[in-house]
Parts: structure tokens; sequence; C-alpha cells
């Protein structure tokens, strides 16, 4: 497991409280949202635009599908989870984000050909991105 600990731990948690919320389906909805969104933005960031690539080069999609999974998941649990819709688009946004980007720092798994505020600016799109998905289907609104 080793230096995708920090993906796997945040996917059980997700897990646990969609498990003691009852809002399972919502923790697979989120995952599965997050792995084909996230496949998808994979593949136009790294391939596409080349907004940032791998240390090992390609795509290393074992970690991608778990990742992008626990992202989704994070986000779909946060909106469904916080009643402030605002919170809960900061708390969906900067969770995914400190799980990812603060270990990357130390690890250097990929890196950036873009200024930190694209970088950021595209974290908070794709994770509100995910909660209004879930808003919108589970007629929560904004």
């Amino acid at each position: 497991m080793g230096k995708h600990r920090f993906i796997f731990a945040g996917i059980i948690v997700c897990l646990i409280i969609s498990f003691f919320t009852k809002d399972l389906s919502l923790f697979l909805f989120g995952l599965g949202a997050g792995t084909t969104g996230g496949l998808l933005i994979e593949y136009i960031g790294v391939r596409v635009i080349r907004l940032w690539d791998y240390a090992g080069g390609g795509l290393p999609v074992r970690v991608i599908l778990r990742g992008w999974g626990e992202t989704g998941a994070v986000a779909v649990i946060a909106i469904q989870w916080i009643p402030h819709f605002g919170i809960a688009l900061l708390a969906g946004f900067l969770f995914p984000l400190l799980i990812f980007e603060l270990p990357n720092i130390r690890a250097k798994g990929w890196s950036y050909h873009a200024p930190s505020w694209i970088v950021i600016m595209g974290w908070g799109i794709t994770t509100s991105s995910f909660q209004s998905t879930v808003a919108l289907l589970s007629g929560r609104g904004f």
C-alpha cells in the first residue's frame, strides 16, 4: 500500500461515514462519478493539454481510479452531510485537495506545468461539479 495509504484511508473514512449516515448509495454514486470524471480529467489534463505529468510517465490507472473515486465520494458526502451548501462546497474542495496535494509535495508523484492558481481553480471546478450534480439529482438544490 505504501505511498497510497492516504487514498485508501480516505476511501475507508468515506465508506464509514456513508454507512452511519445511511447514504451508501450516495457514496457509490460519488465513487462512480469521481472515477468516471477523473479518468476524463486525467486524459485531458495529461494527454491533451499537458497540465501535469507523472514521475514514471504514463497514467497510473490504479491510483487514478482510487484517488478520483475518493474525490467524488468526499464531494458527494459533504454536500449531503453538511447542511449549509457553501460550507459543504468548501469542505468537499479542501479535504481532497489536502489529501492529495500535501503528500505529493514530499512524494513528487506528479508535477504541474501550470501556475498554482490554475491548479487550485481546477480542483474547485472539479469538486463543485461533482457536488452540483448530486445536489441537482437528489433534489437538494442550491
